[in-house]
């Protein structure tokens, strides 16, 4: 990202130079501020340093992005834009309809809740405040909580002894409360922010078999409390919504209206609302796992530190900009299910299309052609910050592409499938010759000498012990590869 003080391609939140604040600013007080810090660095200002990443040295670049230079702009701009994964490290699974938290001994049993919504796993100590627990003739529709348990909401369908209302109420952890809506249309909760947003849509019933209509985009944000009671407001963000995504950590929505206008909403503000293109047919958000990785099959709820770009499809050819709208850059022509990677570290861009893998370069002058380097079968992993790519072949091998080049792993296997260890650096490789393991992604998978059983949902790890949730049980694997049963799994969460 770029520095609005001192103009410089900087990491992080903070310029190391000058101590600025990370801004993307375009505008032409920035630029003066920029030409102002330039002059007086004239006489003083050494040498581009290097640093070192992963074992190669890169000279710091200095630029500013312009209109003019876009495409060119980009591939400074997004160099080294992500930040280390971090994980507190709690993993919680479900059994009988109980919670239990993984920890040194096993299995202890807890007492709060497991919220799973796209994008992110709660764990929290509910206490519903009085007047929402036990409201009379209510259905209970649905929970939803922030990341750190700050905020809470709900909805229920109340009779009202006439006709049926929907409610959402929203409350912090001290208890204080609001019931911030009641109507017919039906509310379903999408996000809630440990900063007290609450985005939410509503859809109109259309008939008595409960059809319901086109969604529309709302937010509610909390202000402040007063008694007991919260206090804030609804904004209405768009009507009419085919698909939308949050990256919390920008506080940024995309929004892709059934009209083809793409736009975003920075801050959550719909009066900030920057349109980004009309005629779209198809976004791709960021994937939540992984910077840089666009996805299909991405959640709509973001919470990645790095979060910031999307791609998205237009008369056939693929687009690539960030949240804001400042910066673009065009990939090609593709098909609606295409998927792209970006390699920030060796500028590297990876389009996968159909079982087809392809790859092209990025540099100040734009991009190079595409280049077809192999076949991708059904699983693919991406790691960022080793700039490595594991994937399936279509024809069932095992395969690594590291700076657009491509080796093998594992030969052909019909039944052969990949899977990614959720908060670690390796994988879970499984074909008709065993279970294969690595904690490293670039390190060669060994094999298990023990037997897990039915199809593998999940895999996490917790203090060096692997534990994998597969058919009904979790098995905890140590790093020798010795396996055992540590009892039944309904579900296995990171938090």
């Amino acid at each position: 990202m770029i520095c609005p003080k001192c103009g410089r391609n900087i990491e992080g939140t903070l310029c190391p130079y000058c101590d600025e604040p990370q801004i993307d600013d375009n505008t032409d007080e920035y630029l003066k501020r920029k030409s102002a810090y330039e002059e007086s660095l004239k006489d003083t200002e050494p040498e581009p340093e290097e640093r070192q990443t992963g074992g190669r040295k890169f000279k710091r670049r200095y630029a500013v992005i312009t209109l003019a230079a876009i495409g060119a702009a980009l591939a400074v701009a997004l160099v080294s834009t992500h930040l280390p994964r971090s994980f507190d490290g709690r993993l919680y699974t479900e059994s009988g309809g109980k919670v239990f938290s993984i920890t040194d001994g096993g299995l202890s049993e807890t007492t709060g809740r497991m919220f799973s919504s796209e994008g992110k796993s709660v764990y929290a100590e509910v206490h519903e405040p009085e007047g929402i627990s036990e409201a009379s003739g209510s259905e209970l529709k649905g929970y939803a909580a922030s990341s750190n348990g700050e905020y809470f909401a709900l909805t229920q369908l109340e009779d009202n002894g006439t006709d049926d209302n929907y409610s959402l109420y929203i409350w912090n952890k001290n208890g204080d409360f609001v019931k911030a809506l009641s109507q017919k249309d039906v509310i379903t909760v999408r996000d809630v922010t440990d900063s007290g947003e609450v985005i939410y849509t509503t859809s109109p019933v259309l008939n008595d078999q409960w059809y319901t209509g086109d969604d529309v985009l709302h937010i509610y944000k909390v202000t402040g409390a007063s008694g007991r009671s919260l206090t804030g407001e609804s904004k209405k963000i768009g009507d009419s919504v085919q698909s939308f995504f949050i990256y919390e950590n920008v506080k940024a929505l995309v929004c892709l209206d059934k009209d083809g206008q793409l736009y975003t909403c920075p801050g959550y503000d719909p009066e900030k609302r920057v349109l980004i293109s009309d005629g779209v047919t198809k976004v791709l958000p960021e994937n939540g796992d992984e910077d840089n990785y666009f996805s299909y099959a991405a959640a709509s709820v973001n919470t990645s530190k790095s979060a910031d770009l999307i791609a998205y499809l237009r008369d056939g050819i693929w687009s690539l900009t960030d949240t804001g709208g400042r910066i673009g850059l065009t990939l090609g022509a593709a098909g609606e299910n295409a998927e792209f990677i970006y390699d920030d570290i060796d500028r590297v861009l990876y389009k996968a299309e159909g079982t087809g893998l392809s790859r092209c370069i990025l540099s100040d002058s734009g991009l190079t052609d595409w280049e077809a380097i192999g076949t991708v079968g059904e699983n693919l992993l991406w790691d960022a910050h080793k700039s490595t790519l594991i994937f399936e072949t279509s024809e069932g091998g095992l395969a690594r592409a590291e700076t657009g080049n491509v080796t093998e792993i594992a030969g052909e296997d019909a039944g052969a499938s990949l899977y990614r260890i959720f908060n670690g650096e390796g994988y879970v490789y499984r074909s008709d010759d065993g279970i294969f393991v690595t904690h490293d992604i670039k390190a060669v998978p060994v094999r298990l000498s023990g037997e897990i059983s039915g199809e593998i949902r999940m895999c996490a790890q917790f203090k060096g012990i692997l534990y994998i949730y597969a058919g009904g049980s979790l098995y905890a694997v140590e790093r020798d590869g010795r396996v055992t049963e540590a009892g039944g799994c309904e579900g296995l969460y990171v938090v």
